[in-house]
């Protein structure tokens, strides 16, 4: 045969035999299949999921895209979603953002992006029964919630927006190494008596996922005291109007605290004595009061490589002796720096000219401190423009002033409004939306 000839023979095999192969790419079903063009995209035509024939990638037929596509997943197949990513967003498999990604609501969304388990869950309503927990048909109270999580599941829900009261306080004693979740969003929680409202106890842990504690009275009583030992960490909770401390972090306690609003406590908004913290993206707003506390922020710890100060406004705390302090009072261990906050219009007397903004042994860079100027080569002091309720007012100085290169990552990803941090950052708690 003539070579012209076999080469034209082979040619035409060769695409006949692509034709006919399940496996090729010119099949357009076979779209992110063994390195065909589209793998990142999506899996080919299809008309149902049974079409979808890479079943490991792209599952799920969604028939309003192109007459019919392959995707990792659908609105209608959230179930394909498993593990630290259970949502279906734009056909990809994402974290949850709040409790309506998991189990249509019914769920609970916990830090780490994935949902907690139905069968980990207790719930508990205001009004729930007083012994048993059946289930969400059959809640029970938060104080029953709680004494049946000490053995039993790890979750609570307090299923329905309201005031959940108890007239002891509410005592965690669930092992720090499993820590107990108290899904709180849209919750209100205080006590009908004098006393701490939250206590975790020595060697426990607790995490606490939105809801606002607040109104502890008598004898300088905390919003949430953390015990020796023990772990608290706070997400997008608000705590305030304690006569003692917001949180009273004592001897051991390991303290995360993102997102959170702590304001107009008595007794100060933050104590932390000999723990370890991270502290990122919170406000702490008018704390204080004629007790001669300090004000807004105390830490008396040592070094520790995972402490972190960040990201936080501290505005508008006051107290009335001058051996205290209205701003940040830190000693944290040689060498460490607090980065990226706001510390402002902290008083003494009612006088914030002349009221150090910071004292002790930390260092704070870049950083908008004052009227009454920090330390350290980074930082300035220019008034903020500060809101009422302490966001960033329209041109503020601190806007954008985040230095080139910072971590913006993890809980410093996204603001106290859950808005996304965006390079070139804003000091403080708040980033405004960027266009």
């Amino acid at each position: 045969m003539p070579r012209l000839a076999l080469m034209v023979s082979l040619l035409v095999a060769s695409a006949s035999c692509n034709e006919h192969n399940p496996a090729s790419c010119d099949i357009k079903n076979n779209a992110g299949m063994n390195g065909c063009p589209d793998a990142a995209t999506s899996g080919g035509s299809c008309k149902a999921d049974d079409n979808c024939l890479d079943k490991a990638n792209f599952p799920a037929c969604d028939t309003t895209v192109s007459s019919g596509t392959c995707f990792k997943c659908t609105a209608s197949s959230h179930a394909l979603c498993t593990g630290e990513t259970p949502h279906c967003d734009n056909h990809e498999c994402v974290a949850c953002v709040d409790d309506n990604d998991c189990d249509a609501g019914a769920g609970v969304c916990l830090p780490s992006g994935g949902c907690a388990a139905p069968s980990s869950i207790i719930y508990a309503t205001p009004n729930g029964a007083g012994g048993t927990c059946g289930g969400a048909t059959t809640p029970c109270t938060l104080d029953a919630a709680l004494i049946i999580a000490r053995t039993g599941p790890k979750v609570i829900k307090l299923d329905v927006p309201g005031t959940y009261t108890s007239a002891t306080n509410f005592v965690v004693d669930v092992d720090a190494a499993t820590p107990l979740t108290i899904d709180a969003r849209n919750a209100i929680i205080h006590r009908n008596s004098d006393g701490t409202i939250f206590t975790i106890n020595n060697g426990k842990g607790m995490t606490i996922l939105g809801g606002t504690i607040e109104n502890a009275t008598g004898g300088g009583a905390e919003g949430i005291r953390c015990g020796d030992n023990a772990t608290l960490a706070a997400y997008g909770t608000t705590i305030r109007m304690n006569e003692g401390p917001g949180i009273n972090a004592t001897m051991g306690c390991t303290l995360t605290l993102s997102r959170s609003r702590i304001e107009s406590n008595q007794g100060g908004g933050l104590t932390i004595t000999n723990g370890k913290f991270v502290i990122v993206g919170n406000m702490f707003l008018s704390n204080g009061g004629p007790s001669g506390q300090n004000a807004g922020v105390t830490i008396s710890t040592m070094a520790d490589n995972n402490n972190r100060f960040e990201f936080n406004t501290v505005a508008n705390n006051a107290t009335t002796t001058s051996s205290t302090t209205a701003g940040i009072d830190c000693k944290a261990g040689i060498g460490f720096t607090a980065t990226h906050n706001i510390i402002w219009n902290n008083m003494i007397g009612g006088n914030a000219s002349t009221a150090p903004q910071i004292v002790n042994t930390c260092i704070h860079a870049y950083s908008d401190i004052g009227p009454m100027p920090g330390t350290g080569t980074t930082n300035f002091n220019d008034p903020p423009l500060l809101t009422v309720d302490g966001h960033l007012g329209a041109g503020s100085p601190a806007i954008k002033k985040v230095e080139t290169g910072a971590d913006l990552s993890g809980l410093a990803s996204r603001d106290i409004d859950g808005d996304r941090r965006i390079a070139p950052a804003d000091l403080g708690a708040d980033q405004l939306p960027r266009p």
